[in-house]
């Protein structure tokens, strides 16, 4: 993989309050792991260049009384179509039901064996 444009962990968004652009390093696996925690939060058709790319949430995730088993299985798709991600280590997600949330957290393997740790809220 390529660097990218580094972007704030919290929000997801660059990070423009040094009047600089930082990129990702590549060689520590930050590429990856942000590109994994972007393909999570990008919903299916959002993109309008490509409308093909980003994860079924309204058809899976966002309906009454949800299948948790079919959304990890949805996810962890995802997290594997991922460019640069070798293998998935430890996946696990928490539902919560009263703010109508997922966070995922997980352990990748990357392709130049770098453990990767992301724990994200999606979408």
């Amino acid at each position: 993989m390529s660097p990218d444009l580094k972007l704030d962990p919290e929000n997801w968004d660059l990070n423009l309050s040094t009047n600089a652009v930082d990129l990702t390093d590549d060689a520590s696996g930050e590429t990856a792991t942000q590109a994994v925690g972007v393909r999570l939060k990008l919903i299916l058709g959002e993109w309008f260049l490509d409308t093909r790319l980003g994860v079924d949430y309204f058809g899976t995730a966002f309906v009454k009384n949800p299948n948790l088993a079919a959304i990890e299985a949805m996810l962890q798709a995802a997290i594997l179509d991922t460019p640069g991600i070798a293998r998935i280590v430890s996946y696990s997600q928490i539902f919560d039901r009263a703010a109508r949330q997922l966070t995922v957290t997980c352990t990748l393997l990357d392709d130049q064996g770098n453990t990767l740790n992301l724990q994200t809220a999606v979408p």
